[in-house]
């Protein structure tokens, strides 16, 4: 454990140095204080949600530190977030409209989401509000951190939030690779992410919809139901065998495939077809 500057000889926020030399926040620090910034991030783009006008934040993490996800692999992760709620609360109270719009796995909805928010959302929303956090991504830096990597759009929280303007500034800066998908792939303002991202679908329905609209898929279903005919069956799921990584595949990139997969995560027995 190191200090941060103190007052009075006294310091009043302390940092974790792991093996890697990473600074990790622990503390929170009172307002004034200085302290070294998370160096496994960056806050990429700060506005307002097209749903609702609420404050919302776009942070990418994982430039220090390998993702621990064994499904998508070493990917740059991407938090959408309400930037004046804690994301657990957000969840709770059905704030999370802001970043996640109408989607039907919302728990206030079905509550079928296998996002845990308690976990990384949360644990990345506390460290960007913790006065030391994350450094707001330089122009100069975007090549530096991008270059070279592969890019998960929308790790929490869904892309189409984000003004695509925003993602493309970041897929230009000689990404290789990127995986996305949306559930608003029915509203006027996502209409520029067909081509960059999957329409999420959970439902025969859903699926036809947005395949004739243009848009790749990416369909959510029980695992007794049959794959559509013309679809790929994710190489990455478990009931594949994990044959590869989202980081190693190509198809979840809005414009190869249509892709299901069975119903995963903790509530993923709540899916109905």
């Amino acid at each position: 454990m190191v200090p941060s500057e103190g007052i009075g000889g006294q310091f009043l926020k302390w940092h974790k140095v792991t093996a890697q030399g990473q600074i990790r926040c622990i503390v929170n620090g009172s307002s004034g204080i200085k302290a070294m910034s998370n160096t496994n991030g960056r806050v990429i783009w700060e506005g307002f949600s097209p749903i609702d006008g609420a404050p919302i934040v776009l942070i990418a993490t994982g430039f220090t530190e390998k993702s621990s996800n064994r499904k998508t692999g070493d990917e740059i992760q991407t938090w959408i977030l309400r930037r004046d709620v804690n994301p657990v609360v957000a969840n709770n109270e059905g704030l999370d409209e802001s970043i996640c719009g109408g989607c039907p796995h919302r728990k206030i909805n079905n509550g079928t989401c296998y996002v845990n928010v308690g976990q990384a959302p949360n644990a990345i929303w506390k460290c960007y509000t913790s006065g030391s956090g994350y450094d707001q991504i330089s122009d100069e830096e975007y090549a530096k951190l991008f270059s070279g990597r592969v890019l998960r759009m929308g790790s929490y929280g869904d892309p189409a939030m984000v003004p695509v303007s925003v993602w493309q500034q970041i897929l230009s800066a000689g990404v290789v690779n990127h995986t996305g998908y949306t559930h608003q792939w029915r509203s006027a303002f996502a209409q520029d992410f067909k081509g960059i991202v999957q329409a999420s679908c959970d439902g025969l329905m859903d699926y036809v919809d947005a395949s004739s609209a243009g848009w790749k898929c990416f369909l959510v279903k029980p695992a007794d139901v049959a794959d559509p005919e013309g679809t790929a069956h994710c190489a990455a799921s478990v009931e594949k065998g994990a044959k590869t990584t989202c980081a190693a595949c190509h198809l979840c990139d809005g414009d190869s495939a249509h892709v299901v997969i069975n119903a995963h995560g903790t509530r993923g027995n709540k899916v109905v077809w």
